[in-house]
C-alpha cells in the first residue's frame, strides 16, 4: 500500500491536518521544529497551541499505534511547548494531542484514535517548575 514507512507516516500526518482542520483549528504546520524537538502538527485554537504527535501504522499486528509512543517522546513534546510560547507570545497555553491511526491491508483506512490534551509527568527540574500536565491512556 505505501513504499514506505516514511510515506505511511506522512500520509497519516496529512489525514490528522485534514482531521485537525475539518474540526475548526488553525493548522500553524507540519513537521515544525523549535529548538531540538519537532512536532509532527501544530494547530492553534485562540490562545492554546497545540503540538499533535501522529503515530501511524499500516495495521495493528504489531498493536495499535498509541503504544509506540513512549514517555520521553512525551517529554520531548512538554519541551517543545514550553520554548514555543517563550518565542511566540501570542499563544499562552500549549496542550499535546496524540492522534493513532491505523489503517487495514486491504482498505483505504482503517481506524482513527484521538487522545486530546494528555497530561505529562515531568521530573522535579522540569522547565517550568510543575510536574504534571493537565495522561488520559
Amino acid at each position: 500500500m505505501f513504499a514506505s514507512k516514511k510515506a505511511l507516516g506522512n500520509h497519516g500526518e496529512r489525514l490528522a491536518e485534514v482531521w485537525y482542520r475539518a474540526a475548526g483549528y488553525t493548522i500553524i504546520g507540519r513537521n515544525i521544529r523549535c529548538g531540538r524537538n519537532e512536532a509532527d502538527l501544530l494547530c492553534g485554537s485562540g490562545k492554546t497551541v497545540i503540538i499533535v504527535e501522529v503515530k501511524t501504522r499500516s495495521s495493528k499486528k504489531y498493536g495499535p499505534p498509541l503504544e509506540a509512543i513512549y514517555h520521553r517522546k512525551l517529554l520531548r513534546l512538554a519541551s517543545f511547548g514550553q520554548e514555543w510560547i517563550r518565542k511566540h507570545p501570542k499563544f499562552t497555553h500549549w496542550q499535546v494531542d496524540i492522534i493513532g491511526l491505523a489503517f487495514h491491508p486491504q482498505a483505504c483506512f482503517g481506524s482513527l484514535d484521538w487522545l486530546p490534551n494528555v497530561a505529562i509527568t515531568m521530573p522535579e527540574s522540569s522547565l517550568d517548575g510543575q510536574t504534571t500536565y493537565p495522561v488520559r491512556w
